[in-house]
């Protein structure tokens, strides 16, 4: 896989993730089951051929100034004149209350895009004064020239390969040399097929670029003042015309025109909680119908383990050590004799391939858009969330355009996918309107095959899997959506080699199942594995699952914990199961060094309480805890050596309830880039907790209700 630049941004609170979707649903879904029963992104002026980008009338600033953090510009469009103006906002996340948590670490980087709105002349007011700073305005003709010269820097030399640049996180641009030698501009769902994603820029990696191409260029030309206001060229009601530099305190903003304007979101988020209700009625009767013996085991597994969780609670209590031990020089487990123990704790054989971490959004969304893009023969993903925002719909664009040319399948769970258009990424651009259903919606003008797994007795099917062409897969912690290109911190890992026949014959399985007749369906259909040899650079790579009455992620994760002589690291956001954590306190006693790496905040406001137990917990018994600033939806861990990662929790829904797809290995060099790639630089970036989070009674009744989801 070609190497893509690494951005980790602060978080930002957003919409509901899937597991939290599925927790909000469980409750709504059953109490109306109950009732029922009774911008446009900134434009370049020059096209990629050279030629003008025809435009409206344009904007173009005559005079500006900035008043502390407050802008305001007088402009000229066509023969009239107006003015505008915006203000600077330093956005900062809500601390979680008592945590101690020092500004640096709470608060995300200066905000990008300033809104413009119009303004009365009476408002202007004609600097110099105190408190006010004159711009310095440039024609558009400069910045047509430092956006070429930003592009000429980004783009790689390298033929067929070309870069993504993310604009305001509202368009992927990519940029690439043809066979002539000239550069090529085109969004990325328009890039040619045969050149591939060499690099991925996110835009705070852009606007680091941006300020070294202006000040390079400032200097050549000899422009004066250090303060610019830069023309663009751009017009329209959303269109971005300025672009704001202080080179001295080395910031780039984007000043954008836009009209007040309200949520795109309509009546969808009033009728989801219905659509969701027929969709669990009608699925309990069809899988009742259609696959009657697996539905009666489903609910059997269900029940049975409610039923035994109810008889031997496990009440968690705060455990205070006296003293704790110091850490062990153990070497740690013997990992070749663990590998053969796991075969029979799991009831699976390794098989051989690849690991590629792609970590945030910046890395997986473009090498996702350019392995589908590329595809030649098939396209099967499985989702447990495909949004309607506008991401996802970019997403479902692309798949039903490849669509006409190669065989695409899309099966994603429906409470899941239901249960996210109830809520929006706080990201989402305002002017966004959502179709009314995103199955209907990718099967519109398309060939693509999509069915929605019918949730019986509300279990769901958490697995985020890609496989395209039979020899590449994904698998991770994402779904389809804004907040996981741009909001939240999540990886997916891109699989190479014989283990993706395994990704494929478990979508074979899951897609014949949802067929009608599906438990006849499976016992009569043959899975027809493609075949491929192993790799002189392969290495043993295990794939683990959570299915009914089959908890191998679950046995597997316990029983390393219990084996572990050296060190353990874990992040994740959801971590509700006393028996792991038990196993966790008894780890530190042991003196193996303990490392969890929970969230800032949670999505789900029951996991967030839940956590702060858990953090005070682990860290009175001496395990190391490092607050995430922001949603970290990442699930991975270490183990001596040994690495499980994946789409699982560390909660009763995934160890054991829903279907979920972890992988797993002892191979060196996964393990280090997965140390290096992840956990390191997310302790670097998060707060270690020295005290415990305030906590209140209400706690330990959240924390034996967050132990049933």
């Amino acid at each position: 896989m070609t190497n893509l630049f690494i951005n980790t941004p602060l978080a930002r609170p957003g919409k509901l993730s899937g597991i939290a979707t599925w927790r909000l649903l469980t409750i709504s879904t059953l109490c109306l089951l109950i009732s029922a029963c009774s911008m446009q992104p900134v434009e370049p002026v020059a096209g990629s051929d050279g030629a003008a980008i025809e435009t409206l009338v344009e904007f173009i600033a005559e005079s500006a100034y900035l008043e502390d953090n407050r802008f305001y510009i007088r402009y000229r469009t066509g023969s009239e004149v107006a003015y505008t103006a915006g203000t600077w906002r330093k956005p900062a996340l809500p601390a979680m209350k008592g945590t101690g948590l020092p500004a640096s670490k709470r608060t995300a980087g200066a905000a990008t895009e300033v809104t413009l709105q119009a303004v009365q002349e009476a408002a202007w007011q004609t600097p110099p004064a105190a408190g006010r700073q004159a711009l310095h305005i440039l024609p558009a003709t400069h910045w047509a020239t430092v956006f070429h010269l930003l592009r000429k820097t980004l783009t790689p030399a390298q033929p067929r390969t070309g870069a993504v640049i993310d604009i305001l996180q509202l368009e992927e641009w990519f940029t690439w040399y043809d066979d002539a030698g000239t550069l090529q501009w085109a969004l990325i769902e328009n890039k040619p097929a045969d050149v591939h994603v060499k690099y991925s820029y996110a835009f705070a990696q852009v606007l680091e670029v941006l300020l070294s191409v202006l000040s390079d260029y400032v200097a050549a030309e000899a422009v004066t003042g250090r303060q610019l206001l830069l023309n663009t060229g751009a017009a329209g009601p959303d269109a971005t015309p300025f672009v704001y530099a202080d080179l001295d305190a080395g910031r780039v903003l984007f000043l954008t025109h836009r009209p007040v304007a309200s949520r795109g979101a309509g009546t969808r988020t009033d009728i989801a909680p219905v659509r969701a209700t027929t969709h669990v009625v009608i699925g309990q009767m069809r899988s009742l119908v259609e696959r009657p013996v697996t539905s009666i085991g489903r609910l059997f597994a269900r029940t049975s383990q409610d039923v035994v969780d109810t008889l031997h609670r496990t009440v968690l209590l705060p455990q205070r050590t006296e003293h704790v031990p110091p850490l062990s020089k153990s070497p740690g487990m013997d990992l070749p004799a663990w590998e053969r123990r796991l075969d029979e704790i799991t009831g699976t054989q390794a098989s051989t391939g690849r690991m590629s971490y792609l970590v945030d959004g910046v890395e997986f969304f473009p090498r996702l858009i350019d392995v589908m893009q590329s595809a030649s023969e098939s396209i099967d993903i499985r989702m447990y969330i495909f949004d309607d925002d506008d991401y996802a719909i970019k997403l479902a664009d692309i798949l039903r355009a490849r669509s006409r040319e190669v065989g695409v399948r899309v099966l994603l769970d429906g409470l899941g996918t239901i249960g996210s258009s109830m809520e929006e990424a706080e990201s989402l651009p305002a002017e966004h309107r959502a179709p009314a259903s995103i199955f209907d919606y990718l099967r519109k003008d398309s060939r693509i095959k999509v069915k929605s797994i019918s949730n019986f007795w509300l279990t769901g099917d958490h697995s985020k899997s890609v496989v395209v062409d039979k020899h590449i897969g994904f698998i991770g912690g994402m779904n389809f959506g804004r907040e996981y290109r741009y909001d939240w911190h999540d990886m997916m890992i891109e699989l190479e080699g014989p283990v993706v026949e395994i990704l494929r014959e478990d979508f074979f399985r899951a897609w014949v199942h949802e067929r009608f007749l599906g438990d006849l369906q499976l016992m009569l259909r043959k899975y027809k594995p493609a075949g491929r040899d192993t790799q002189a650079d392969d290495y043993p790579v295990r794939v683990l699952f959570t299915r009914p009455m089959d908890s191998q992620i679950y046995r597997a994760q316990l029983a390393a914990i219990r084996n572990a002589k050296s060190y353990i690291y874990i992040e994740n956001a959801y971590f509700t199961d006393d028996v792991v954590l038990d196993a966790l306190i008894r780890a530190r006693a042991r003196g193996v060094d303990v490392r969890m790496i929970l969230p800032l905040r949670s999505d789900f406001g029951v996991m967030s309480r839940n956590n702060v137990l858990v953090a005070n917990t682990l860290l009175e018994n001496g395990i190391r805890v490092y607050i995430y600033p922001g949603m970290s939806h990442l699930k991975a861990a270490v183990y001596d050596g040994w690495i499980c990662l994946g789409s699982a929790n560390f909660d009763k829904l995934s160890l054991r309830i829903n279907r979920e797809i972890n992988v797993a290995t002892s191979h060196p060099q996964p393990v280090d880039d997965l140390l290096e790639r992840v956990f390191l630089p997310d302790m670097a970036a998060s707060v270690e907790l020295t005290e415990p989070f305030p906590e209140n009674w209400l706690d330990f009744l959240v924390e034996i209700m967050a132990d049933h989801l």
